[in-house]
């Protein structure tokens, strides 16, 4: 961004700007934000999209379009929308020099700002129009210096091979990475959202069950298969039957599967870590989508190494929290059958 920017006199009181003004405020408005707006260069040839012209000089989209056509008839400035480039015709005549020596070392700055915006179909005009005066090399980006130069005002010159060949690859690869980027994001959001909206199916169904609300249908689910009966009634918890239903019948388990299953049941309800609270217990189809019969054993809790022994009647012995109270039912029975100690 430039820190400063030549305006001449003649810009309020020039044939242009008189032609500016007839135009109406907005076109005036518009040629002098050309001239002094941050993306401006030296050369009046640079890019800029018309959301920031808008949001730059506060109007609206169709108003600054129309501002864009007026100040173009006008010969003040023309606009290249298929690059998004404008180029103020004389600005670079106020903003470098009249004339540029040979051996100016502007003259390559020139070029590389030429070379940035080579594909604007300005480009070339600017560069036949301050050629002699700023002595700029030949340039064989647009062929020979022989080829006819089209009018601003007429459609775009028609693109060399190279050009053809480098907008091809340029539409194939931004087709293919749309295309891989489309499908990792709609993929991410199928994932986010149906975790999203299982969790509050769930938590209605649990909501239906508790309320004694009817299920809803299940259609062909497996709710009357052996297999999946033997399962319902092992697990722990009975909620959200139809979402059970359908993963068991997703899920297709042989004879010996569903033995393994239900097995599994029967012995992660006595592991240490299954929860003592059926709320934190997992719902029956959670616990088969996610194949937890597979869940290797939990390791007993450790004991407490510090932790006295702990001692019966007469201080041996293994524990008994109500080592005395057994120990009198022992004794009353010995004594009913006339078996216990002599006095």
């Amino acid at each position: 961004m430039r820190d400063y920017a030549k305006v001449s006199p003649q810009f309020w009181t020039g044939d242009t700007s008189k032609s500016l003004r007839s135009a109406g405020r907005d076109a005036q408005i518009v040629a002098f934000y050309l001239m002094t707006c941050p993306s401006a260069n030296m050369l009046g040839l640079f890019y800029l999209p018309i959301p920031t012209l808008c949001h730059e000089v506060g109007i609206p989209s169709k108003g600054a379009s129309e501002a864009l056509r007026r100040v173009s008839e006008a010969g003040f400035a023309h606009y290249d929308a298929a690059t998004e480039t404008v180029w103020v015709v004389e600005m670079a005549r106020f903003q470098v020099e009249e004339t540029l020596a040979p051996n100016d070392n502007r003259i390559k700055g020139i070029v590389r700002e030429l070379a940035a915006h080579r594909k604007c179909k300005f480009a070339r005009h600017f560069y036949e129009k301050y050629r002699g005066q700023f002595n700029l090399p030949a340039l064989s980006w647009w062929g020979d210096d022989g080829d006819p130069l089209p009018s601003p005002f007429g459609g775009a010159p028609e693109p060399l091979r190279s050009q053809e060949k480098e907008q091809k690859y340029e539409q194939k690869y931004e087709q293919k990475y749309e295309q891989k980027y489309e499908q990792k994001y709609e993929q991410k959001y199928e994932q986010k959202y149906e975790q999203k909206y299982e969790q509050k199916y769930e938590q209605k169904q649990e909501q239906d069950t508790s309320s004694g609300a009817a299920a809803p249908s299940v259609g062909s689910l497996p709710l009357d298969d052996d297999g999946f009966v033997r399962f319902w009634t092992a697990y722990p918890r009975k909620i959200a039957k139809a979402d059970a239903a359908k993963a068991w019948g997703k899920l297709r388990p042989n004879a010996e599967l569903q033995h393994v299953i239900v097995a599994a049941i029967e012995a992660q309800r006595t592991w240490p870590t299954w929860p003592k609270d059926s709320k934190y217990v997992p719902y029956p189809a959670t616990w088969l989508n996610k194949r937890r019969w597979e869940d290797p054993p939990a390791e007993p809790a450790p004991s407490s190494a510090t932790a006295p022994a702990p001692t019966g009647r007469n201080g041996s012995g293994p524990s008994y929290p109500n080592w005395d109270k057994a120990f009198a039912e022992i004794d009353s029975r010995a004594e009913a059958e006339q078996v216990g100690p002599s006095a």
